[in-house]
Formats: C-alpha cells, structure tokens, sequence
C-alpha cells in the first residue's frame, strides 16, 4: 500500500452526526467528481493519471465510481467491462479478474490523496441479478477493500423507473442481433407504456417499493459484513431524500438527492437541502453536468454549488458530460446526452470555480453554517429558487449568493447587533476574489446592492470578532 493510503483514513460523521471529519475529527468537506466508467476500458491508464493530477489540483476530495456495471450499458457488453473482462458471470457469480483490474483505479485514486465513493452497480441490476447476487458483489467489495479508505454507496438510482431494465435489455438485444429478445423486450416496454397510459400505477408502485426493498436488504447487509462501518450512503432518482426514500434506515449515514439535468429541478434542488434529515448531513448527488446535452456552463455550476451549501448541504457532487461516461470525438459513446471529448471536459471552468469556492469555505467554520430561509423570503408561498440564498454561522458570519436571475438589486438584511462593527466584502463567485469592501456600525439591518448583470456572494463578519476554527 503507497504512502497516501497509509496516511489516508476514511472520512466519518462528527460527534453530532450533521457533518463529515477526518481522522483527525477536523470537518471534510466532500467535493466529488462523477467517473461512472472508471473501472471499464473506457478509463486508460494515461487519462486516469491526467484526470486524478488535475481533480486533486482543484480541490476535489471525493471520485465517484462504479463497481460491478455501470449506467445505460448492458452488464455483460464491452462498455462495461475491463482488461479482466465484465464484473458479472453469466451464472450469476463474480469474474474476479475484473476486481483485479478495479484495485489498481481504486489505489491510485487513494494515492492522488482523494477518496473512492465506490457505487455497486445500477438499481435496475438487482431485478436482473437478485438480491443474494447483488450481496455477493458487496461481500467482494469489502473484502478487497474494506481495508483502506473508501466510501460506500449501495446502489445508483435505486428507484429508477422500472421501464430501465426493459430498455437495456432492447438495446442489448438490437446491439447483439438476437431478434428473438429484442421483440420479448419489447413487449414488456409496451406493457409498461400501457399500464402507466391507463392510469394503473399502482402495479409499478408496488414493483419500485419492491426494488426499494430488496436494495434495503443488501444496505443492511453491507452494514453487518463491514467491519471497519465506512461511510454508507446511497443514490437514487425520483424527487425524494434517501432517507424519505427508505423512511429513514438505519444504516444511512449520507442523506442525499439527485437533482438531475434540467432547470426546472431547481426548486426542488433547493427545497429538499432544507428539509433534509437534520441528524444526517445532506449531499446532491447528482446535480446538473457541466457540458451535458449542450448545457449547464459554469454559472449552473455555480448556482448549484452554492444553491445547496446555503441550504444546508455539507459537500457537493461536480460532474462533467465527457468525463462521467469518457467520451471522445472519435468515439462519441452515450451521445444522445450530448457530444462530448473527456479532454476538452476537463478544461471546463466549473469545475475550477466550484474548486475555489471550497477552497474559500475552507477559512470559516462552513460546517456551521445554518440556513435563513426568511432572510429574504416574499410573501410568497412557493420557493423562488433565483433568489438569494442566505445562510449565517452564529452571530458571526452571514453569507449570501446573489443568484442571476434575481428579480432586485437591493435585498435587506436584518437583525444585526448596534454594538458592534461589521464588514462586508462582495466576492466574484467565479475567481472568489473580494470586488468591493464597506464596513457598517450600530445599525439592525443592512441593504445589499449588487448588479443583476451577474452573480454574487456577499460575505458580512463581525469586524471585531476572531474567527472560530
């Protein structure tokens, strides 16, 4: 084992469970990248070097990855195989061959000082595979590395819909030519289409709390084999929190969300960071991709970052359309989400502002930060997800993004102390550099005023206070 993993010890929730340390008890904030096809053929060993100097370099502390197969490829295809071939045997079992290849992407992640979210497989996979096969997976995974720093992450969209597995099942066959599976497939799609049609949802809502159930069963499975209780969470698809998802389990350490790739989500994006789990601390883990289906440029990323870390969130998940199922011109691989080349993802500017962003939170007590949801609030019932989001850490600081898209320039804040000095600094969310500076006294409110033109982040300190670390 190299250096980094020897001195490298897995991140943990605080005494108080609302945020993640390390293995010195000092805050983690998780800021993770998504690599979906990290252990298939599609990662080469020079990308894998490129892309880990340049996250690291950013600030990134957390890879996504899967283990066992990835999304919208057949278990058994190419894509989702490596050098040692598919994680998964046509009879059920394991090809260990393919956990010898991964090893070598886990430890080399642990060696560029970041840590493996190692995620098992698709959601979809356990109606295909079972549950005592998708138990087999997990037990592989503890044993080869449940002694070294990783993550954990049961599942990815344990709740997609079920028309998933169908679907895969279609394009497997169409890609393999077997006629004779792709017209069964294609049956069960339009029996599917047909249900939900009729209004007969019930059946699919028996069937998804079904998946629900059987991925509970493997969660807590997890928990009774692993003996050093890493960090578990999981990712899931429809607009609830894992642990409304799962009414709140036992073995959830990580309450998460993913938000998805349109901006209609935002309100819930937003929403669902407040009324996350106040015993655990919350995650998106899936906001919108930098890049994909032509979209979601450096000021999405911005928003998303600090949309979520004022409305409660410890950490944040980054992903870019390229590098998450790493594609390239030449070989435009999962292009119906957008044409992508990993090595121009990598220069995208979102990544580097939300990497100094977390590098800026890293000199206040952010783990602290608590949410002020009326600061600025309306009369308005409905969450109005463009407008400032602010968030305060005792009487100390009070921080607020001014999002574009605003509706006003100027927003007061109130109920600050007339026996003290406080100051301002308007920051450029995008190189987090200060642009403006004022200090006020002995007064209970105060206005911000920043331009529409763009977005901000507004940083208010008491003046004569010292900062806790």
């Amino acid at each position: 084992m190299g250096n980094a993993q020897r001195v490298l010890q897995p991140p943990k929730l605080s005494p108080d469970g609302r945020y993640l340390t390390d293995m010195n008890g000092k805050p983690f904030f998780w800021l993770a990248d998504t690599w979906w096809f990290a252990a298939t053929k599609r990662m080469s060993e020079s990308a894998l070097k490129v892309l880990l100097h340049d996250r690291a370099k950013k600030g990134f502390t957390v890879i996504l990855l899967v283990i066992g197969a990835p999304p919208e490829v057949d278990p058994f295809s190419v894509e989702a195989g490596n050098e040692g071939g598919c994680a998964f045997l046509q009879n059920g079992g394991l090809n260990t061959h393919y956990f010898d290849h991964a090893d070598g992407v886990i430890r080399k992640i642990l060696a560029a000082g970041m840590f493996p979210c190692i995620v098992g497989s698709w959601g979809h996979h356990i109606d295909r595979f079972g549950v005592e096969t998708m138990k087999h997976l997990w037990l592989e995974i503890t044993n080869r590395w449940g002694d070294l720093p990783v993550i954990y992450c049961v599942t990815a969209e344990a709740d997609v819909f079920l028309q998933g597995s169908a679907l895969h099942e279609t394009i497997s066959s169409v890609r393999w030519g077997r006629l004779f599976r792709f017209f069964n497939a294609l049956k069960i799609v339009r029996k599917l289409f047909r249900t939900a049609a009729g209004g007969q949802s019930e059946e699919i809502r028996r069937l998804l709390a079904t998946r629900v159930e059987k991925w509970d069963e493997v969660a807590r499975y997890i928990r009774q084999i692993d003996k050093h209780a890493h960090l578990l969470t999981v990712h899931l698809h429809r607009k609830l929190l894992a642990s409304e998802l799962f009414h709140h389990p036992g073995w959830l350490d990580i309450d998460t969300i993913q938000s998805g790739h349109t901006k209609s989500n935002a309100g819930f994006m937003v929403e669902a960071a407040r009324r996350s789990c106040k015993k655990r601390p919350f995650i998106n883990l899936e906001p919108w991709y930098e890049g994909i289906l032509g979209n979601f440029g450096p000021s999405d990323q911005r928003y998303a970052f600090w949309a979520c870390i004022l409305s409660g969130a410890k950490g944040h998940t980054y992903g870019a359309h390229g590098i998450w199922q790493m594609a390239t011109r030449s070989d435009p691989f999962l292009a119906h989400w957008g044409i992508s080349d990993w090595q121009e993802a990598i220069r995208y500017e979102g990544a580097k502002q939300i990497g100094l962003a977390k590098q800026w939170l890293m000199k206040i007590p952010w783990w602290k930060l608590t949410p002020d949801i009326q600061a600025t609030a309306t009369e308005a019932e409905t969450i109005t997800p463009y407008e400032p989001f602010v968030a305060h850490i005792n009487n100390q600081y009070v921080l607020a993004y001014f999002p574009k898209g605003r509706k006003n320039i100027c927003y007061r804040l109130n109920n600050f102390s007339t026996h003290h000095t406080y100051s301002v600094t308007y920051i450029s969310p995008v190189t987090m550099l200060p642009q403006r500076e004022e200090t006020f006294t002995n007064q209970r409110s105060y206005s911000m005023q920043a331009p529409l033109s763009k977005d901000w982040l507004v940083c208010i300190s008491r003046f004569d206070e010292k900062t806790e670390k």
